[in-house]
């Protein structure tokens, strides 16, 4: 607001922001959006005497008292926008994590969003889970420099927020039963045993709901017992959701649960390789929504609630991360991606069926959506990416744990790549507005665009054996193929012409061959083209991804997940020529580089204090053991660390979590 200190002369004025601040008993953060979101009354001096802002108390109150009744709201008749008046997003970021939340103006244009801080608090939030009335919001929190998740409970508008769970294990996934006594939520224990709680909202000690029989991750058996556990909280989040009458407890499977006998139903059984996840009651309790996830795509299911065959109304992208229903039991709000969940947005869906259409406050980096029961609260998780490549030199005085931060901007800089000499780094950065490969010298300096694809993009990219060219993949025509182009900057050309998906490119030793998975067979096996074009040769049957040649051009190395090896990621090797796979390294690991004697990998240590903790290992091919070379900062797993010729630098993609929202009246 403009000046204006004749407003009031009588009334007690506040001098400066920490003294509005406290009036209405809010952090000075809080107040300063709401005064630039929601209008609150703050004067500004024009010479800045006695402070460069005022405010009277009298305006304070009746502002306060005027957003309680928007907040409110008169009773209305069921519209099918109701849902949008009053929307909550949680996030995830990059470095400390804040909770946003969206609340009603006083007198707003219609549909105008508005965006309020709910905490800004250091750590990782996620998985909101309303109240039965929507006035409170149940999330797991890991504050920064805490190895797990906890439980908590905010009032929305409040500062403060009520711990219910502290203890050594990951509790994540609340969900608020309908009579509001009770929050269920997911603990995984450090050896992996995981289990139903429940904890009232007022607090007090935690009580076993039901035991998950099988291991919290994601191995033979606990997949179809007890569906998609696992203490990496993006998986973890919003399994559980109650029927509206609180009789039936669904989760990952999808299974039911009933709180007062314990009776268990199975309603559907996925065909082999794939999971059911993200179950969601109907507002009516007659049917349940879930997502049915294979390695290729995602799609969105409905089935009764009494049991029978699910039925598909939706095959909206390649990955979906969590769903919910809108309050009228119309609609499904549901994230989605072609690629990655850092860049899934909010889509809106009939039931009925008909074209999605997107949700405009989130567009980008939304996941985990939740709708309060009254239709007026939408929350989602935002993960607003500050991604940086750092570098370890192991065996030399660390200045700071997790080395040091090499190639950074506000934007994602990921997936580094050493030059065959060890002089230059390709990675991947969106600082351009879309993820395009760019290269620079190894102190990280000089660094400059490679390519200039439209959305999305270019990812991925693996130097040549003479350091001349880079090999890479992109969706930029609607699914993955392989690309080539010169380090120089000439237009890249397209090497793989398939509809199918093919990526994670490396080069034979000679310099001849570009090996890259693809799922043209119906799931991931490794081939190799040649380099000027022509015939692609499968080089393995019984799966496999990220395919790399042995220094002695003898072997491809290659890796499995759960789903193809039928264990934890693992690295394989066969014959470039074809022949018998072997298994190389069983290790826990998701990604790892591989040297003649060994590989480098990522592997968390589990248990006691080293709990959540990452460190760069080495794999001894000779002695079959691993030994700890350097802790790490949090790792982005799935990324591969990159290792200079020399070994006595390692680039790794660091991240950190934040928990964002937002609000639309």
């Amino acid at each position: 607001m403009g000046d204006n200190s004749e407003i009031n002369p009588s009334d007690v004025r506040l001098d400066s922001w920490k003294d509005i601040a406290a009036h209405l008993r809010r952090e000075v953060r809080t107040v300063q959006l709401w005064e630039k979101n929601e209008g609150l009354p703050v004067h500004r001096h024009a010479h800045k005497k006695r402070g460069t802002v005022y405010a009277y108390k009298s305006e304070l109150d009746a502002w306060w008292n005027g957003r309680r009744v928007a907040l409110q709201g008169p009773a209305a008749a069921p519209d099918r926008r109701s849902w949008w008046s009053a929307t909550v997003s949680l996030g995830v970021l990059v470095s400390c994590a804040i909770v946003w939340l969206a609340v009603a103006r006083r007198a707003p244009p219609v549909g105008e969003p508005t965006v309020l801080p709910l905490t800004s608090d250091p750590g990782s939030e996620m998985g909101a889970s309303f109240s039965p009335d929507g006035s409170q919001v149940a999330f797991a929190w890991k504050p920064e420099g805490k190895p797990d998740f906890d439980i908590y409970v905010k009032v929305v508008g409040s500062d403060d927020a009520l711990q219910l769970t502290n203890t050594s294990d990951w509790d994540v996934s609340p969900a608020w039963s309908p009579d509001g006594r009770k929050i269920v939520f997911h603990r995984s224990g450090p050896q992996g045993e995981c289990g139903i709680y429940a904890v009232s909202p007022l607090g007090g000690p935690a009580s076993v709901f039901s035991e998950l029989k099988g291991s919290g991750r994601q191995t033979p058996g606990c997949e179809k017992r007890c569906g998609c556990w696992s203490v990496n909280p993006k998986l973890s989040s919003a399994q559980f959701s109650w029927s509206p009458d609180g009789k039936w407890l669904a989760h990952a499977g999808v299974s039911l649960i009933s709180p007062d006998t314990g009776e268990e139903r199975r309603l559907t059984v996925p065909p082999d390789g794939e999971l059911d996840v993200y179950p969601a009651f109907s507002p009516d309790g007659k049917s349940l929504a879930f997502v049915r996830t294979a390695r290729a795509k995602h799609e969105i299911y409905v089935v009764d609630a009494n049991g029978g065959e699910p039925r598909r109304i939706a095959a909206p992208g390649k990955l979906i991360f969590g769903l919910c229903w809108t309050a009228d039991g119309e609609e499904i709000v549901y994230s989605s991606s072609d690629w990655a969940f850092s860049d899934a947005g909010l889509w809106r869906l009939s039931v009925s069926g008909g074209q999605p259409r997107r949700v405009a406050e989130a567009r980008e980096r939304a996941w985990l959506p939740a709708i309060s029961a009254q239709g007026r609260r939408l929350a989602f998780t935002r993960r607003s990416n500050d991604i940086n490549i750092w570098q370890v030199q192991p065996g030399a005085a660390a200045t700071q744990p997790g080395g040091s931060r090499l190639i950074a901007s506000t934007w994602v800089d990921a997936a580094p790549a050493f030059s065959p000499d060890g002089e230059r780094i390709a990675f991947t950065s969106d600082r351009s507005g879309t993820q395009q490969l760019w290269i620079c010298e190894r102190d990280g300096s000089n660094a400059r665009q490679l390519t200039f694809f439209p959305e999305p993009g270019a990812a991925l990219g693996a130097w040549s054996p003479d350091g001349k060219q880079i090999a890479f993949n992109s969706p930029v025509n609607g699914n993955h193929d392989i690309y080539i182009v010169d380090v120089n900057g000439h237009t890249p050309w397209q090497l793989t012409p398939e509809t199918t998906e093919e990526a994670a490119p490396s080069w034979s030793q000679d310099g001849q061959w570009v090996y890259f998975a693809s799922t043209r067979t119906g799931r991931h096996e490794i081939w190799k083209i040649p380099v000027g074009g022509g015939a692609s040769v499968q080089v393995t049957k019984h799966g496999g991804n990220r395919p790399v040649e042995s220094p002695d051009g003898k072997y491809v190395f290659y890796e499995k997940g759960p789903a193809a090896a039928g264990r934890e990621f693992a690295v394989w090797k066969t014959p470039v020529n074809g022949g018998e796979e072997t298994l190389v390294a069983d290790h826990g690991g998701s990604r790892w580089t591989l040297f003649p004697d060994g590989v480098y990998l990522y592997e968390r240590e589990q248990g006691g204090e080293l709990a959540d903790r990452w460190f760069l290992k080495f794999y001894e091919f000779a002695g079959g053991r691993k030994r700890v070379l350097a802790p790490l900062e949090m790792p982005l797993i799935g990324q591969r660390p990159a290792v200079s010729p020399d070994r006595r630098t390692i680039l790794y993609t660091h991240y950190i979590r934040r928990l964002t929202s937002a609000t639309r009246t």
